[in-house]
């Protein structure tokens, strides 16, 4: 038995040990629905099937017409004959008929049966109900009935609950069963047991495997997202320990030279270095924190979007690049494309190609604004950042945008110091803004943001 079933048996017990009832299963539900329609759509047929025909107006109305028209044969009052004509009447009529003198014994019948809900006739020399009778007598009519439901109705009714409660005891347990399923990987999911998937067996029905689609789904991506998220925390907290290390280097040279450890030593020109470097190095950790910070929006996908002009948005990130506003060339027909987008996110993406060019690309040459159409119809702006570097190699072109990958032509020096994740937030931020980036080959590296355009 799982966990999931241990607890919940577990729970049942003591519930059912305080004197209330246990929870309804599926199973047990299906059973007693399926069953309960059955006894039900029974008793109808049972009711109809085994009630007295001539207990409707229509059948009592009949038995008094035959009844009437028997009362008037002059044969029922002869001893000799009366039997042969009630022997004749109950065949042709299909009914009982039993014969009453005036003291209620019974001069003659014909017909079997039992009679539930008679017509009582007089008979008169003149025949006809409401006459002066002729000695009182009566004839009782009615259809032949016999003492309860036959053998047969019953056993037939007997073997169709059976059957019933065989199939629906089958179906139950083929729909309750994956249902059980689904609920104990969802458990097992929630114990933090990421790597529990839904067996579902052969053939569920659609939506049992729709749901169990999506639970897998949900699964896996929580478990690559925590994967990622563990990742990026290990390479992130070892990052960060090296840029302060050495800004806790450079407190202690610069505390030694501001305090004269260091004779003949420019005490101005040294300490002024040292800020430097820790300027620096604390750039660095705004960077990376900007990163994390960027990964984690898009994680939690708490986007700002409003329409924005591209041009402008390229131009801020140039400048906060520190580069020339030179390098910036828009096309005419794009220079006033606007996309609906997060300012801070689109600019931290067109500054990670502007970062990755800088560092690894032998500097930014040149950022274009252009317009293409769209297969799908509309227009898109592209935002091309290219670099003075030998280009990727098309084994890498893909890979690069995974985390902490680095590009396998770059030697261990390049990629010191980084963490790998500026391309892949590249990408997550425009595939979040409904886009794409991808590698062409147009000398040197040359990346492309292309993001669908607002009318």
């Amino acid at each position: 038995m799982s966990r999931w079933r241990r607890r919940h048996a577990d729970a049942w017990a003591e519930h059912r040990h305080h004197g209330h009832r246990g929870p309804r299963t599926l199973r047990g539900t299906l059973m007693a629905g399926a069953v309960a329609a059955v006894v039900v759509t029974g008793a109808i047929v049972g009711t109809v099937a085994f009630s007295a025909p001539g207990s409707g107006r229509g059948g009592v109305e009949d038995m008094a017409r035959a009844a009437t028209f028997i009362a008037r044969q002059p044969a029922l009052t002869d001893v000799a004959t009366r039997q042969a004509l009630l022997d004749d009447a109950a065949t042709a009529f299909d009914a009982r008929l039993v014969l009453h003198a005036a003291d209620g014994a019974i001069l003659a019948a014909a017909g079997d049966g039992v009679c539930r809900h008679p017509v009582l006739v007089d008979v008169g020399a003149d025949g006809g109900v409401g006459v002066v009778d002729r000695g009182g007598q009566q004839l009782e009519v009615c259809r032949p009935q016999g003492h309860g439901p036959p053998l047969r109705g019953l056993i037939a009714v007997g073997l169709v609950l059976a059957a019933l409660a065989v199939v629906s005891s089958a179906l139950a347990r083929r729909i309750g069963r994956p249902l059980a399923n689904l609920a104990d990987t969802a458990w097992r999911i929630g114990q933090g047991d990421l790597t529990a998937r839904p067996m579902l067996g052969r053939r569920p029905p659609w939506e049992i495997v729709v749901v169990g689609d999506a639970l897998t789904e949900m699964a896996g991506r929580i478990e690559r997202e925590l994967q990622g998220q563990k990742a990026l925390l290990a390479g992130a907290s070892h990052e960060l320990r090296t840029p302060l290390g050495h800004v806790r280097l450079q407190l202690e040279l610069a505390r030694a030279r501001l305090l004269g450890d260091a004779p003949g030593v420019d005490r101005t020109a040294s300490v002024g270095a040292v800020l430097d470097d820790i300027d620096s190095e604390i750039s660095d950790i705004d960077a990376l924190l900007e990163k994390l910070l960027a990964s984690a929006r898009l994680d939690f996908r708490t986007l700002d979007r409003r329409p924005l002009m591209v041009r402008a948005i390229a131009s801020r990130a140039l400048e906060r690049a520190g580069l020339s506003a030179s390098l910036l060339v828009v096309d005419d027909d794009a220079s006033d494309a606007v996309v609906d987008a997060d300012a801070t996110l689109l600019g931290r993406a067109i500054g990670n190609l502007l970062e990755n060019g800088a560092s690894h690309g032998g500097g930014v040459t040149g950022v274009r604004v252009s317009r293409v159409a769209h297969d799908g119809g509309g227009d898109r702006v592209v935002i091309a950042v290219v670099d003075a570097g030998p280009g990727v190699a098309v084994a890498d072109r893909e890979r690069i945008f995974e985390p902490f990958v680095h590009r396998s032509d770059r030697s261990r020096a390049d990629s010191a110091g980084s963490l790998g994740l500026g391309l892949h937030l590249v990408r997550r931020i425009a595939e979040a803004h409904g886009g794409h980036v991808r590698v062409v080959d147009h000398g040197g590296s040359h990346f492309e943001i292309e993001l669908p355009t607002v009318t």
